[in-house]
């Protein structure tokens, strides 16, 4: 056996770990002083555990750490490893190599403290479980296996003893020794224990005379039970006995009172089928009742006397009007008077018109005779001026007298047309309130006819006549409300109809250009082949069967990225189908998720932890509501990904976990970050799209259908209304 290689790591100047190996024979280590070469024995002594530091040139075993030098850290551990070659057995271990390691750290509550660990082969053991193998091997921490600095001069100097307790160490016969002297101290123990034993079994000898009494107690306690046993199972006999006489005596009793039950049964049979009986008469004479007046009796006369009160207060209602009537004929008639008298007026003034309207074309012409007679008048200058003042004067009179006709004939003219326009007010008037009076004589023939018919015919079969009325009011109504709503289907039908070929003219542009095909293409291509019933198979897009919140529409899109537009099929014979035409067509390429072939997973590990925590909404996949049956497909897109509030919290969060957040920023479970501005408009497919095509078509058959719906109930009513009128 001999030493292979010494392990060291931190330990003293060695920082980090070093291997320094022992070939057989010997081996030297050479280099200038201060470079460790000691370090290197104190190593090995530091494993073989020598009763005090100070062997090991240190005040206390922490010194020992690698102390960091002028650049580096201060070491918190330090561990020391020796292999010795075993091929010879020499220690009882069936290895052929033996590692002993020695490993001392800080202790994290006491910067003074320290633990200190030992290991044979990576097993934890002890000091003293070291001590005893390596001593198979004459090894020991205190011994002279390891000659250091002056141990030559200290075995010189010696005496005797201490040299002999030496050589005997190196012989290996203190082993035995220290054996003798643990088996002596094993043997004062085994004695002490002797006489310990010795005491209690004199004790337990005194207590035996005690034990033989209660023994005897104990039997004749046993014997007891057993005469009481025995005395317990007489009296039951007994008691079964008493309890099966009176049994019998019960069940004669009990036989008494189901014959009595038996005929109470058909007492009571008979009184139910009296009852029946009466319950029947009493129901025809509730009819007879009924028909003779009761309740509907009571409820007729009700609705007549309200339908009374009605009529008064339209009798009421209709004197009011025939008086207004009366005065507004009385003002139409003095209104008539009045025009009549105007009209004369009209007429007496239009002659004196006439008359003066001569009468100013005579003066006219007498003035221009006076002009000419005072144009030739020469010779008479006085009574020329005076006939011309005359005639100036006559003329003056007859313009005022004119004038004043002329406004009294305006006046008259002003006068005829307010009284024409109070005539016609006048005859308005009238007209409205015979108007009235026909309507109010309408409604007053149409209820004394619904009075009338309120009475029930006599053979009280078929509707009345205000039966029919409040239906054809009711078939009036529901044709005009059915004529709207027909009226509104129309328009959103041609409104969708208009939006449907929009779309699908844009979706074929875009499937049918001349442009390289994308991914999108491909999808909207196959989904319209679905449409049209050609590729059965196609449960539609990953977005188009998830129904989720709007406002996690950002995150979960950004979460699911292109996957989201990943089409789910039922197989993967549906998907090689769509792969074989979008080859075939040169449409791209997509992505299938086979549902038979789809493998569901569940979180693990942190993400669970991390999708109960502060922030965190939970995992995507459960914030989606979609079919159970596709719970595969939605793992292959989402995965373990959690939804988070924001970006401060899922930061809190990231290491290990797939993190998203409310606005769009992903965070990655390898740590990596990507984030934005996230356009809206922009997110998933948009309106442009074969899911939006199909919704519109479902929407558009479904209008149609409401619209084709109402107009046949619209025809049924209408007819109904010609039945009813009829």
């Amino acid at each position: 056996m001999h030493l292979k290689r010494v392990k060291l790591r931190n330990f003293k100047s060695f920082a980090g770990a070093t291997e320094i190996p022992f070939q057989p024979g010997f081996t030297g280590v050479a280099g200038p002083n201060g470079m460790g070469k000691s370090n290197i024995s104190d190593a090995i002594l530091f494993v073989l555990g020598p009763t005090s530091s100070k062997a090991l040139r240190a005040e206390r075993l922490t010194h020992l750490f690698f102390n960091g030098g002028s650049s580096k850290k201060p070491a918190t551990e330090c561990e020391v490893s020796l292999v010795f070659d075993n091929t010879d057995k020499l220690l009882p271990v069936e290895t052929p190599e033996v590692e002993v390691t020695r490993y001392v750290k800080l202790a994290p509550s006491d910067p003074d403290g320290y633990y200190s660990y030992f290991y044979v082969n990576g097993k934890r053991t002890t000091q003293t479980e070291i001590d005893s193998l390596l001593s198979h091997a004459r090894l020991s921490g205190d011994g002279y296996n390891l000659v250091q600095q002056g141990d030559i001069n200290k075995i010189v100097t010696m005496g005797p003893v201490p040299r002999r307790g030496l050589v005997e160490r190196l012989a290996g016969i203190s082993q035995f020794d220290d054996e003798l002297e643990r088996a002596a101290t094993k043997r004062v123990d085994l004695d002490a224990n002797l006489d310990r034993i010795q005491t209690l079994l004199t004790e337990i000898k005194s207590r035996l005379a005690g034990l033989e009494g209660q023994r005897l107690l104990a039997i004749q306690y046993k014997q007891l039970q057993d005469d009481k046993k025995r005395s317990e199972a007489r009296l039951a006999r007994a008691g079964h006995r008493l309890a099966e006489h009176e049994l019998a005596t019960c069940r004669k009793q009990v036989d008494a009172v189901r014959a009595e039950i038996e005929g109470l049964d058909k007492t009571r049979t008979e009184l139910a089928t009296r009852q029946d009986e009466l319950a029947s008469a009493i129901d025809a004479i509730d009819r007879e009742i009924a028909e003779a007046g009761g309740a509907a009796a009571v409820k007729f006369k009700q609705e007549v006397d309200e339908k009374k009160m009605a009529y008064a207060r339209l009798d009421q209602s209709l004197g009011h009007l025939r008086e207004a009537l009366v005065a507004i004929a009385t003002q139409a008639d003095e209104l008539v008077k009045s025009v009549r008298a105007d009209e004369t007026q009209e007429s007496s003034l239009k002659s004196q018109e006439s008359k003066l309207a001569d009468r100013l074309a005579t003066l006219a012409k007498t003035a221009d005779e006076n002009a000419r007679e005072i144009q030739t008048a020469t010779g008479t200058p006085g009574k020329s001026r005076d006939k011309l003042a005359a005639a100036r004067k006559q003329q003056l009179e007859l313009a005022r007298h004119t004038e004043t006709k002329q406004t009294a004939w305006t006046k008259a003219v002003e006068a005829r047309e307010t009284a024409s326009a109070g005539l016609g007010t006048a005859e308005r008037s009238e007209a409205q309130a015979e108007d009235d009076l026909r309507e109010r004589e309408v409604e007053v023939k149409d209820l004394e006819l619904r009075i009338k018919e309120t009475t029930p015919g006599k053979n009280g079969s078929g509707p009345t006549t205000g039966d029919l009325q409040k239906e054809l009011f009711a078939l009036k109504t529901k044709e005009k409300n059915l004529s709207a709503e027909c009226e509104r289907l129309s328009q959103e039908v041609l409104e969708l109809n208009r939006r449907y070929l929009a779309l699908d003219a844009r979706l074929k542009a875009r499937t049918d250009g001349g442009g390289r095909p994308t991914a999108l293409a491909a999808v909207d291509y196959l989904l319209s082949q679905r449409n049209l019933g050609k590729i059965p198979g196609i449960r539609g897009t990953v977005e188009e069967l998830a129904e989720f919140d709007p406002k996690l529409k950002t995150a979960l899109q950004v979460a699911g990225g292109s996957r989201f537009q990943a089409l789910v099929v039922e197989s993967d014979q549906v998907a090689e189908e769509c792969i074989k035409l979008l080859r075939e067509e040169k449409r791209g390429r997509a992505t299938f998720l086979p549902l038979n072939k789809m493998l569901p997973g569940r979180p693990h590990g942190k993400s669970l932890v991390v999708s109960k925590a502060a922030g965190a909404t939970g995992f995507a996949i459960d914030v989606v509501k979609f079919d159970e049956s596709l719970r595969s497909a939605f793992w292959y897109v989402f995965g373990e990904t959690v939804v988070m509030d924001d970006l401060s919290r899922a930061r809190a969060q990231m290491g290990g976990v797939r993190l998203v957040t409310l606005t769009g920023d992903l965070i990655e479970a390898t740590g990596a970050i990507s984030g934005g501005y996230v356009d809206p408009t922009s997110q998933g497919r948009g309106s442009d799209s074969a899911v939006e095509l199909k919704r519109l078509g479902n929407e558009l058959r479904g209008k149609g259908a409401a619209e084709t719906a109402g107009r046949t109930e619209l025809a049924k009513v209408t007819e109904r209304i010609r039945v009813v009128a009829e």
